[in-house]
């Protein structure tokens, strides 16, 4: 049996020379620095010096009030991103889904533009419109005697952040799901067509049942996305007002290169790792499915 398998090895042995280098990059820049991050974060780590501090950088970090108020604004952020997303992103594609090829181009092309524009643009703009002095959503309110609103103050912010984060990430989960929408047999919609069935009763019980493992797809990516929120907190809010946006990632960043202590930036690295396995493990334990198309 074992002489079998190494015959088998030896047969293909000329894959696994084709795929060594990226085996090799892999190693290189993604285990090894995830490894060395687990490493870290078990020690007193910072600018002039180290030392073992074995749990000690996790304990501190789960009695620091500071911390914990990140790892709850990333996770309402979460909450509050990834099924606005797929909601909104699969209603969309399935109203573009209704026009001419062509013009499907247009609208997938409009939707998709924020993804490829400069975030430092984009949130200079959303400043300009939020401003509580002078900001034009400010400005159409007064036309019509509504009071001044705060959109960055306490209360606000986390919604508001949440709400610029999803203007600027609907174009890649539109063009995913439209193109899983394409692929979905027109013969389905015909015989429920026949059937009686209304428009929305044809997608709840057609669109998404086949789109499942797609869906699958953009919430695990928009998840991720969504923990991994850091240029545009930084620039909208910088986390505030007093630490009411403030993200793990951001936090992360703090501590590492503002603070240098990169131990416990490394112990919040392997937490906020830890957080999203859990939640993507969640996601594919109840929306994995047995459908290809």
């Amino acid at each position: 049996m074992l002489k079998r398998e190494f015959n088998l090895l030896y047969k293909e042995r000329y894959g696994f020379l084709f795929v060594a280098p990226a085996l090799l990059f892999f190693a290189l820049f993604y285990l090894y620095p995830i490894l060395d991050a687990i490493k870290v974060s078990f020690y007193k780590y910072t600018y002039y010096s180290s030392g073992w501090a074995g749990i000690g950088n996790y304990q501190s970090l789960l009695q620091d009030d500071v911390f914990l108020r990140s790892v709850k604004n990333t996770l309402l952020i979460v909450i509050m991103f990834v099924p606005a997303t797929l909601i909104i992103s699969f209603i969309l594609s399935i109203f573009i889904s209704l026009f001419r090829t062509r013009l499907q181009s247009v609208f997938k092309a409009v939707f998709y533009i924020p993804a490829v524009t400069s975030i430092v643009s984009i949130t200079f703009m959303w400043q300009y419109l939020l401003n509580y002095d002078f900001g034009l959503l400010n400005f159409l309110l007064g036309l019509f005697d509504i009071d001044k609103v705060n959109f960055l103050s306490y209360d606000r912010a986390i919604v508001t952040t949440t709400v610029v984060v999803l203007t600027i990430s609907l174009g890649g989960p539109i063009v995913i799901l439209s193109a899983a929408l394409g692929g979905i047999p027109v013969s389905y919609y015909e015989a429920a067509e026949l059937d009686g069935a209304s428009f929305w009763r044809k997608h709840i019980r057609i669109t998404l049942p086949m789109m499942k493992p797609t869906i699958l797809f953009v919430a695990v990516t928009s998840t991720i996305g969504a923990f991994q929120l850091f240029a545009i907190i930084l620039l909208f809010t910088a986390g505030g007002p007093n630490y009411a946006t403030t993200t793990i990632l951001l936090l992360l960043y703090q501590e590492a290169f503002v603070n240098g202590d990169y131990g416990r930036a490394n112990a919040m690295a392997v937490i906020l790792s830890i957080i999203i396995v859990i939640i993507a493990w969640l996601q594919f334990k109840f929306l994995r499915t047995d459908i290809e198309y």
